[in-house]
């Protein structure tokens, strides 16, 4: 019960560090603090998940006390911290319908999920975890909740998990109503892409037709028709042109009385 208690305690207050690394992070580049956390609350859980598998995974080494030990750390912690980021970010995509982040860029990157610069951060963060944080800071402070009270180190334990399971569960619940309202958007633009498509074949069919039947007229016998009669339309005008000229002579003859 109390390893329990002393690992999820340590999950929320690497949660918490987290969250508020990120915040600082993005601050520095875009000048705005935003939220950016999954939960409601000023948590990220992949970092305690991260934190408790590196601790687990990287103590043995760290106990060795050698010379060599950082540099091992330092590239397990590079390799198991980009790994998480990656299936972390890719069973977001898959559960959710989004992405909480997307490195597509920066240099070197795979699949926008992970990138070199990124990886390297959290290299240098695994080795402050296991350098300073955890030794100093987080031990220290569960140490001193055991000392003041096992009861009340219970009491803070369980607390936490009420109010993280409280926040998770809502997160949850919102996150996929707005998966679902996003799934829903990409079919209507899918289907109002493929109605424009059809617009567009549709104009082209006539607009065909068009061209075909402007072309079916300019080689019909109509047109050589028209060629062929004009010259006896242009006689037939010339002879009541002098018709009426022959009219109005005869008019100003019966005039003079002649």
């Amino acid at each position: 019960m109390e390893f329990l208690a002393t690992y999820f305690i340590s999950f929320i207050l690497y949660s918490v560090l987290g969250y508020i690394a990120e915040v600082f992070y993005v601050f520095i580049l875009t000048k705005k603090i935003t939220n950016r956390g999954f939960l409601y609350g000023p948590v990220v859980p992949i970092y305690g998940f991260g934190a408790l598998l590196i601790l687990a995974t990287l103590l043995p080494v760290y106990n060795l006390h050698t010379w060599y030990c950082p540099i091992i750390i330092f590239v397990a912690g590079f390799l198991l911290t980009s790994a998480l980021e990656y299936f972390g970010s890719f069973l977001i995509e898959v559960i959710f319908h989004m992405r909480l982040w997307d490195y597509s860029e920066h240099k070197f990157n795979i699949n926008g999920r992970v990138c070199l610069l990124n990886s390297s951060l959290f290299a240098v963060l695994v080795m402050g975890v296991m350098y300073g944080l955890n030794p100093y800071v987080i031990l220290w402070l569960i140490n001193l909740l055991k000392e003041l009270s096992i009861y009340a180190f219970y009491a803070v334990a369980l607390g936490l998990f009420i109010i993280f399971s409280i926040d998770f569960s809502f997160s949850l619940k919102k996150h996929i109503e707005l998966a679902k309202v996003i799934a829903y958007m990409k079919r209507a633009a899918l289907a109002l892409q493929n109605g424009v498509d059809l617009i567009k074949e549709k104009t082209e069919g006539i607009k065909d037709a068009l061209q075909n039947k402007l072309s079916q007229a300019k080689n019909s016998k109509l047109l050589e028709n028209v060629k062929l009669h004009y010259p006896s339309f242009k006689i037939s005008v010339n002879k009541r042109r002098m018709s009426l000229s022959e009219f109005v002579e005869a008019v100003k003859k019966r005039i003079k009385g002649e």
